[in-house]
């Protein structure tokens, strides 16, 4: 599948895990840390509705506000890239995740007013490993007229409070399919080639490009 595919799908169910403030995601486990969040996202994206939608500048401000400090792209990355990570330099490392950080949060950035009409049933916190420092919480969430899909996020205990790394789509690892997709193409490419094509994507429209947006939320 085209990374551009995935990264549609991931940014679209990443968010549900993240954009709490750090003080509440030291104290909270993770299930009780994905249901503040949300609600908060939610309740931004309605009382903010027809400027998320008309504005992409807005809607990219608004999901680096509540999403990037709260997951851990430099770890995501690496595990992305496997063992090229090992073989890239520090300047290759940064620019792989600062390329794939932005475009991730671009993508998103143009799907946020659809958690307006989102619904999420979570499950409760599933601890991994005898020092519980990896959890899992495993979600429904639906839409309407949508097939219900599964998610789970995998979370790791952070000395900055509970951080997303991955997400499973009905049990596949987001993360394990990036790696699959980054692969193939570091071997056809390089990694200097695909730092560049990710880093070169699209930027946002200006807002008086975008399509004109709705008054309201769907219902």
């Amino acid at each position: 599948m085209p990374i551009k595919h995935l990264a549609r799908l991931g940014c679209l169910l990443v968010v549900f895990a993240l954009g709490a403030p750090q003080s509440v995601a030291s104290q909270v486990d993770p299930s009780e840390l994905l249901a503040t969040t949300i609600e908060t996202l939610r309740a931004r994206v309605i009382d903010d509705y027809e400027r998320v939608s008309g504005d992409p500048h807005y809607a990219m401000s608004l999901v680096e506000q509540l999403i990037a400090p709260h997951v851990d792209m430099r770890l995501a990355s690496r595990l992305v890239l496997g063992k090229h990570w090992n073989d890239a330099s520090d300047l290759q490392r940064d620019a792989f995740v600062a390329g794939l950080t932005k475009m991730l949060l671009r993508v998103f950035a143009g799907r946020v007013q659809d958690f307006s009409a989102a619904d999420v049933t979570y499950m409760p916190t599933e601890f991994v490993g005898s020092d519980n420092k990896r959890a899992v919480v495993r979600t429904m969430v639906s839409r309407p007229g949508l097939t219900e899909v599964a998610v789970d996020y995998r979370f790791y205990d952070s000395p900055k409070g509970w951080k997303v790394y991955d997400v499973g789509v009905f049990g596949v690892s987001l993360i394990k399919t990036y790696h699959v997709t980054i692969d193939n193409q570091l071997k056809e490419l390089g990694l200097d080639r695909v730092i560049d094509d990710i880093n070169s994507r699209s930027p946002l429209p200006d807002a008086a490009a975008a399509s004109p947006p709705a008054t309201t939320p769907p219902s």
